[in-house]
């Protein structure tokens, strides 16, 4: 299987997170434009971590592409 790399980014205006292997263009949090900023891998396997706990392993994949888990820290 192939492993599925995840990024954990962050809006430098308002915190609002979001995972994946591109940043959002804007934030849905306060609309401001190439806001975020790639946080340290240890994030990236918390976010994963809390992915599978919620989705479970089988539904890791599908969530992550349709951007599900969404949050802000």
């Amino acid at each position: 299987m192939k492993k599925q790399i995840i990024f954990v980014w962050e809006c430098l205006g308002c915190g609002w997170i979001e995972h994946g292997k591109i940043p959002p263009e804007k934030c849905p949090k306060c609309k401001r434009r190439k806001s975020f900023a790639k946080l340290p891998k240890e994030w990236a396997e918390k976010v994963k971590k809390e992915l599978i706990k919620k989705h479970g392993k089988e539904l890791l994949k599908k969530a992550l592409e349709e951007g599900l888990g969404k949050s802000k820290v």
